[in-house]
């Protein structure tokens, strides 16, 4: 069974902390194409780790 990168990894956790209100990073919010991101909060670095795991998770499902 094919395991997902970690690029896609990222990918996916990123996209499910913005799904939940929360940013990444200070970075996602300054980036060109963020609107109105600037409000949201930023996750902390346990909420990362959490993020990281639900996004292994739901991408290794996606792949079977």
């Amino acid at each position: 069974m094919l395991e997902p990168t970690e690029d896609e990894i990222l990918r996916k956790a990123k996209q499910l902390c913005f799904e939940d209100g929360l940013l990444w990073s200070l970075d996602d919010a300054q980036h060109p194409t963020a609107i109105e991101t600037e409000r949201l909060p930023i996750v902390d670095d346990s909420g990362r780790a959490e993020y990281l795991n639900r996004a292994r998770q739901a991408l290794k499902r996606e792949m079977r």
